[in-house]
């Protein structure tokens, strides 16, 4: 009989503390994204630094975008097993990291990986971020990442006649996002998709602008809306560069303060032009409840 019981709360129990407002901490299980963009190069001690504080929401793997070049960090990865890079700390110990003036771009992303997907395999620097996304000339086109989970891919692939196989789902919102670009509704998808989403990219013929998108959508169990991932700003507006992290405090870290850190708000697409105040594009996802 206490068995029973026992397995009757372990049941009902995640959803009466729902239903009471409880919301566990999930920090630590997510993805942790930093970007730059700006008039000048990055410190690149101040990359490092937001890269060290987001080893905390993922260490699976790790990558970064410099002057559009993209480096990734995993372990265990065939032919080398003794490589250990996928956690940033590791990586940036093996990887010399340098900006210049004269590179073509100063955008930076930097991406700490906690895989989603049992599929998706962790040492296959192929599944890590940045993605670089290419045309139908196998030209790159696009880099970005993502944080957060996409439950319909299936439906997005065909809703967007999407043939190539997607071995991450982050490679498929990417992909919809550049074949989009040029269309009346180059965010639709973003209105469409179930699940999490934070999303920062950049194309290569646009440089120094930089798009990050933060998207809130209904919980399934409430219906409250409810932001999906963390993304906050700072703006060291003597330099005219912004810096960005998925922890607000790594920002202080590097230089920012309660005053001048910002939380990006949600459901927009921020096109943040290097110098310039940015453009902003509202995405409606009202009708669709996060799983």
């Amino acid at each position: 009989m206490e068995l029973i019981i026992y397995v009757m709360i372990a049941w009902f129990l995640p959803s009466i503390m729902k239903m009471l407002g409880y919301k566990p901490d999930y920090s630590n299980l997510y993805c942790g994204i930093s970007m730059y963009i700006g008039v000048k190069p990055a410190n690149i001690d101040k990359i490092k630094i937001l890269g060290l504080y987001n080893v905390s929401r993922g260490s699976d793997a790790c990558g970064i975008v410099i002057n559009n070049v993209v480096s990734k960090g995993v372990d265990d990865f065939k032919p080398n097993p003794s490589i250990k890079q996928a956690n940033f700390s590791n990586f940036i110990e093996k990887k010399n990291l340098v900006v210049n003036e004269n590179d073509e771009n100063y955008n930076i992303i930097v991406h700490n990986r906690k895989a989603s997907t049992s599929w998706s395999e962790k040492s296959n620097p192929d599944h890590a971020h940045p993605f670089e996304i290419t045309d139908p000339d196998n030209n790159v086109v696009l880099i970005g990442a993502h944080n957060g989970s996409i439950s319909n891919c299936e439906e997005l692939k065909k809703a967007y006649d999407m043939t190539e196989t997607y071995p991450v789902d982050s490679q498929l919102m990417l992909s919809i996002l550049a074949k989009n670009r040029k269309e009346k509704h180059p965010y639709k998808v973003l209105e469409e998709y179930k699940g999490k989403a934070v999303l920062t990219w950049f194309y290569l013929d646009e440089p120094n602008v930089l798009y990050v998108f933060k998207g809130a959508s209904k919980e399934y169990s409430t219906s409250n809306v409810e932001e999906e991932r963390p993304m906050f700003v700072w703006e060291d507006e003597p330099l005219k560069s912004l810096y960005f992290s998925s922890i607000r405090e790594a920002l202080y870290a590097i230089g920012g303060n309660e005053t001048n850190t910002f939380n990006l708000e949600t459901n927009k697409v921020y096109k943040f032009i290097a110098g310039k105040k940015a453009k902003i594009t509202l995405v409606n996802r009202e009708i669709v409840q996060s799983q």
